[in-house]
């Protein structure tokens, strides 16, 4: 069983990625546990509550977007080995070498397409 959580404060991205990831792991004949969370604090909670196998996390959250709540993450001796892919509507070069620095492991453009989504969760999973 793997766990994962999707931070975003999207409900419809949370159900596109819901929806995704439910196929990804039919397709590989995987269980997943998915947790939903609305901001990076909750990402950050939740992630050093239950260690999962895989953060999804958008960067424009509230209270802490998704580079502070990953910075914390990567930070944490306890969390810093749990891979975390970064989703965004930036695709700018500024966003992506802020991401390389903090330590994310990977990055990808919202909304995600199923192929994109299904490529990069699996280097991982």
């Amino acid at each position: 069983m793997f766990k994962i959580i999707l931070a975003d404060d999207s409900r419809t991205i949370r159900a596109i990625l819901k929806k995704h990831l439910a196929t990804i792991a039919t397709e590989n004949h995987r269980e997943i546990e998915i947790y939903e969370v609305e901001t990076g604090i909750e990402a950050v909670e939740e992630t050093q509550k239950i260690l999962p196998d895989l953060v999804i996390m958008d960067i424009n959250m509230p209270f802490t977007d998704g580079f502070e709540a990953g910075e914390i993450l990567k930070s944490d001796p306890a969390t810093s080995h749990i891979p975390i892919i970064i989703l965004s509507a930036r695709a700018d070069p500024d966003s992506r070498a802020k991401i390389i620095n903090i330590g994310i492991d990977d990055y990808i453009v919202k909304p995600p397409t199923l192929e994109i989504l299904r490529d990069t969760v699996t280097r991982y999973l």
